[in-house]
């Protein structure tokens, strides 16, 4: 028989495992996509991913396939995983065929919608970083957080949830009013960090959190508590289900302790109105910036239109050109 201090220490590393499966994220990375085209910047974001990350599991969970030149030079920088979002859904305990009602009932001209379903199922069930495909890596994820749930916060238009949901409301003027001056200011080139920018965003901005980056362990109890939530919601309703899912989330966690909220200068350096300082020449980054979310929906037109000459020419334009000439494949 095993003698009282070998059944001790058999002891103590089940509980040890049981410490990290609970807490600890995982060294996983995970994308998702679904979609024929596949341009350039977003082949980028999986090579930012593995060229911070070299040891890391980077999934990619894929639903149509790309056809793609740049899907096929990245993907085998990761490991490709044919989604059934029936299967994952179903798998959500107790919830799950819910989930795969919700997931149907999503309109077809919101693929967002459905998407933002998919990642939180699958960080439920295996934990590790979400990362949409409008991002780039500028730092290993562990030097942010290592256990508990993540989550970052942006500089939005105070009144954006109320006008999506209500329409609009003439109080609102005086902030649509400075946030138009702040957006032209920031078009123009002023600086995100000067006095003016900063007395404009008092007035039309707060502080909420996205859902582009996310992280947490195994079984996060705020990620599962997201997918609850996410049935009291309207799937029509734009955005319910991404940023307006993790805001109801911070105000109505359940028993789930709230996750640690990362400032913007992390994730969301610039508010999601003013991306462009992303491709301008003279904008500089926080020091502490672990990853840049680029929000591709602003810039539709220029996505498909980036070639590695062109970022090579630009390379000194602006924080994603800088980042991105470093990414390229020879």
């Amino acid at each position: 028989m095993p003698d009282k201090g070998s059944q001790r220490a058999d002891l103590g590393a089940k509980w040890l495992a049981i410490f990290v499966r609970l807490h600890v994220i995982p060294h996983k990375i995970h994308f998702v996509w679904s979609g024929k085209r596949f341009p350039l910047p977003f082949a980028l974001a999986i090579r930012s991913a593995r060229r911070f990350h070299p040891e890391w599991d980077i999934q990619l969970h894929i639903g149509t396939r790309p056809e793609s030149r740049w899907w096929d030079d990245v993907s085998g920088l990761g490991t490709l995983r044919e989604m059934d979002p029936v299967a994952l859904l179903e798998s959500v305990p107790e919830i799950g065929a819910r989930l795969v009602d919700l997931h149907r009932a999503v309109p077809g001209a919101y693929p967002a919608g459905r998407s933002n379903l998919e990642r939180l199922a699958i960080l439920h069930a295996e934990g590790g970083w979400y990362l949409d495909c409008d991002t780039l890596c500028l730092a290993p994820l562990d030097t942010v957080a290592t256990e508990g749930e993540v989550v970052g916060e942006e500089w939005v238009w105070r009144h954006d949830q109320e006008r999506v949901t209500s329409g609009f409301n003439p109080i609102m003027i005086p902030s649509i009013s400075a946030f138009s001056v702040s957006w032209a200011l920031a078009r123009a080139g002023l600086p995100a960090t000067s006095r003016l920018e900063s007395a404009l965003r008092s007035v039309w901005g707060r502080l909420e959190l996205n859902n582009a980056v996310l992280a947490c362990p195994p079984g996060g109890a705020w990620i599962r508590q997201l997918l609850t939530l996410a049935l009291t919601q309207d799937p029509a309703i734009r955005f319910s289900l991404g940023p307006g899912l993790v805001n109801l989330g911070w105000f109505e966690p359940g028993d789930a302790p709230r996750p640690r909220r990362m400032g913007p200068e992390v994730f969301y350096q610039f508010p999601p109105s003013q991306t462009s300082r992303y491709f301008q020449a003279g904008s500089v980054l926080p020091e502490n910036a672990a990853v840049l979310h680029w929000c591709s929906s602003n810039h539709r037109k220029m996505v498909g239109t980036i070639t590695p000459e062109i970022v090579r020419k630009r390379a000194e334009h602006g924080p994603w050109y800088q980042a991105a000439a470093k990414l390229l494949p020879d």
